[in-house]
């Protein structure tokens, strides 16, 4: 435990006790959800405020963790609903942030690498969440147990959306507007905001959302997502199904591991029964409430996946890894890349417009034809080894040099780092992004296209009907 001064709050029913640091308090551990059944749905009320001594982080969900069971290591546990609540001592009511972590929808905690202290001081409510991760949370074992486990292959979705309505309940005791809700996260968080966004269970419960490299690509369809369940059960060597409720988890991600591990973790994510829901991108324009929404990517998000798995040239085995049933056609159009000089570079343009930026583009049309506001970036600064890859946001936004080995902490990142913060908090605060320095950014719209373009000399483009982005403007 950090050393700190015991604070309480009070809440509905009894009180909170944290720890308090200067002008800021933590209230850890807060459970929001009861421990749920094994790839069933949460109840989705949220539990009263009882009391809780809020100095202690709550388990987070089972995950591959290399040092398990040595000093210091996190518990890990299937109840693992818990949040974690940063605020200012007094006064509000603020606006609140509810961060929502990645790890490839199989890695993470609200407790870890993250700051909200960062917010915290900037007047903010800031709220982590733990939510199911892995095979626990996001494989759709629905046609394997049949009845009672239809939501399987969303969990950590809904149990997102549970704690949204436990903001919604409980955050003013905290000194937080339940009507000022800023939901963000990024790579797999934010594909999890991006989701809320048109999940009826979640309607109503924010009004802006900030996406850090993921939109609405990570979903799975309902058919392919349950062919995975069946490779699945396959490694776990038994025929009975009922192995997936009785076994321990240890067991269960070991099997993961084999299933889903390097690549293949894009075949395991949220699922999306097309049938019977639709198009996600045309589920924007079903909301009753508007959504503003900051969102963007990295200019070369697949740098990390050649330095963090080895990829090279996509051939068939990636190709299926990373596309599922898209690869055949995917590889038809990759092959098509001359192989030449800048081969390299064009195969990571390639694959990051297919991953990530394709997609986010896409969603800000929807957002456009709905009449949602919606801020559209592009990261090009790229003053390290790893170039603009995935996760570079993160020293601008959030402050954070890892995971990337070699930040150039120079004066030009500082300058650009302090004015894409500055951008968001206005963001938060203020519903539209703005800072000393940087151009006025406008909004993506169907008549006006434009993104804003952060490197040294920032600067709003206009993409182009393919998604790239042209000149100044």
């Amino acid at each position: 435990m950090e050393r700190g001064e015991a604070e309480t709050v009070e809440g509905t029913i009894r009180t909170w006790q944290g720890v308090r640091r200067g002008r800021i308090v933590q209230y850890r551990g807060i459970r929001y959800g009861l421990a749920p059944r094994r790839f069933c749905r949460a109840d989705m009320a949220p539990l009263p405020p009882v009391g809780w001594d809020g100095r202690r982080y709550g388990p987070a969900a089972p995950q591959p963790y290399e040092r398990a069971g040595h000093a210091g290591a996190p518990t890990f546990s299937e109840d693992c609903l818990f949040l974690n609540v940063t605020a200012p001592a007094g006064g509000g009511p603020y606006p609140v942030l509810v961060w929502l972590h990645g790890g490839s929808f199989q890695r993470g905690s609200g407790a870890w690498d993250f700051a909200p202290y960062r917010f915290a001081r900037e007047e903010i409510v800031t709220v982590t969440v733990n939510y199911r991760l892995g095979v626990l949370g996001f494989l759709d074992v629905s046609a394997l147990l049949g009845r009672g486990y239809e939501e399987a292959g969303r969990l950590g979705v809904l149990d997102a959306a549970l704690a949204l309505r436990w903001v919604r309940a409980h955050i003013a005791s905290f000194g937080g507007d339940p009507a000022a809700v800023t939901v963000m996260g990024q790579s797999a968080g934010a594909q999890i905001a991006a989701i809320l966004s048109i999940l009826p269970e979640a309607e109503g419960l924010f009004s802006q959302a900030v996406l850090f490299s993921g939109a609405l690509q990570g979903l799975l369809d309902r058919r392919a997502a349950r062919q995975e369940a069946e490779r699945y059960l396959a490694a776990l060597d038994t025929a009975d199904v009922s192995a997936l409720l009785t076994f321990p988890w240890e067991a269960l991600l070991a099997a993961q591991e084999t299933v889903f591990g390097g690549l293949r973790s894009h075949r395991l994510g949220p699922v999306w029964d097309r049938e019977t829901e639709g198009d996600p991108m045309a589920a924007l324009a079903w909301r009753n409430r508007p959504l503003r929404t900051l969102a963007g990517t990295n200019r070369d998000e697949a740098e990390w996946y050649a330095h963090v798995y080895g990829l090279g040239a996509l051939d068939e085995s990636s190709a299926e890894a990373l596309f599922g049933e898209r690869a055949d056609a995917v590889l038809r159009e990759y092959e098509k890349l001359p192989r030449d000089g800048r081969f390299r570079e064009r195969s990571i343009a390639f694959l990051t417009e297919r991953l990530y930026r394709a997609e986010m583009v896409r969603m800000a049309e929807g957002a456009a034809a709905a009449g949602f506001p919606f801020w559209l970036y592009r990261l090009d600064w790229d003053r390290q080894s790893w170039r603009a890859c995935h996760m570079s946001e993160s020293q601008f936004f959030l402050g954070r040099s890892a995971p990337l080995p070699d930040i150039d902490h120079s004066p030009a990142q500082k300058a650009l780092a302090a004015m894409m913060e500055e951008a968001l908090l206005s963001f938060i605060r203020t519903g539209a992004p703005a800072a000393k320095g940087l151009p006025p950014w406008p909004p993506f719209t169907k008549e006006d296209r434009a993104e804003m373009i952060f490197d040294e000399s920032c600067r709003v483009g206009q993409i182009d009907e393919a998604g790239g982005a042209g000149p100044s403007v």
